[in-house]
């Protein structure tokens, strides 16, 4: 009888939240106008912003849950199509120009369709020039961001983030790159900065053809790099690392906390060495350079006469290994 009762009750009050919720939208829709949800409507074309980059070339687009795809553009225009499916005003985003900086955001859109999860058709386009953005920044909160086929760009800083969604970038060159999916995977090819920034708080990482001065971070997965240029720090916490450099520049240093290592090299690369494993075994081509302690999960070494740098592997519970291409 009471388990008769209890199941009642909480039917009850499953009934009274769908009643104010429809409740609360029904009143916002009177209010705001347009309908009260939107289940079965398609994302359509709603809003199409065009900033020329000679009055802003400082470009700052921020959403709340929106799947971003960026897409190349001719010309000295970066243009926002926001394919929506509320037609209410506010879900339009905002714009603000001042001091050669844009800075768009994006509207509201908490209809019932978006509390319930159910997914539509919306989507935002970014249509960005190759040349002539100083600074770019791109952040959603929930959602993807995804460059698209012929995407490149040159610019002086570029910024990318997404809260909770998967990111895939390609093809660009600036001063400084910072990449974060912090839950989600991330994937980057074509890449050349002084600095990268590459961070995956929960997901993992994939880069190709990565150049400059690079930190990869993984709080919890894998990381693997290839056609590595360039010096840095590769470091997951939980996962495997695998780096394939064409070729090192200065000290480079990869940690996996549970996982594997596993670096290779260019044959006629001279460093100075230090592998460590708090559990596991040591693997190199280098043994005749390198001194191991007595129970083998600590060596050093230098190879070659002149180092270009220190190469420093470490896992702590994992096999490390070092080899030539």
């Amino acid at each position: 009888m009471k388990s008769n009762k209890l199941a009642y009750f909480l039917s009850g009050l499953c009934m009274l939240i769908i009643v104010l919720i429809v409740c609360m939208f029904s009143v916002r829709s009177v209010r705001e106008g347009g309908p009260i949800v939107t289940l079965a409507e398609q994302g359509e074309l709603r809003n199409t912003i065009e900033i020329p980059l000679s009055e802003a070339a400082d470009i700052s687009v921020t959403y709340t849950s929106d799947n971003l795809k960026v897409y190349p553009i001719e010309g000295d225009t970066v243009i926002i199509k926001e394919y929506l499916s509320s037609r209410r005003e506010n879900a339009l985003a905002s714009v603000d120009i001042g001091n050669g900086k844009v800075a768009v955001t994006g509207g509201k859109r908490d209809t019932l369709t978006s509390f319930l999860w159910i997914s539509i058709n919306e989507r935002i386009e970014i249509y960005l020039p190759k040349e002539g953005i100083q600074n770019l920044e791109i952040q959603t909160s929930s959602g993807n961001i995804t460059t698209e086929e012929g995407f490149a760009l040159q610019a002086g800083t570029v910024s990318v983030n997404a809260k909770s969604g998967n990111i895939k970038w390609q093809e660009t060159k600036a001063g400084q790159v910072d990449i974060e999916a912090s839950s989600g995977n991330l994937r980057v090819n074509q890449t050349a900065a002084d600095a990268i920034t590459l961070t995956a708080k929960s997901g993992n990482i994939s880069a190709g053809d990565l150049s400059g001065k690079a930190e990869i971070t993984a709080g919890s997965g894998n990381v693997t790099v290839t056609e590595f240029s360039g010096q840095g720090s590769v470091t997951t916490q939980s996962g495997n690392v695998k780096v394939e450099a064409e070729e090192i520049t200065g000290d480079m240093s990869l940690e996996a906390g549970n996982g594997n290592v596993r670096l290779t090299i260019p044959t006629e690369l001279s460093f100075e060495l230090e592998i460590n494993t708090g559990s596991g075994n040591i693997h190199t081509d280098f043994d005749h350079a390198v001194s191991y302690n007595k129970d083998g999960n600590h060596a050093t070494g230098v190879v070659g006469a002149a180092p270009v740098g220190k190469l420093s592997l470490k896992a702590g519970s994992g096999n490390v290994s070092l080899k030539t291409e």
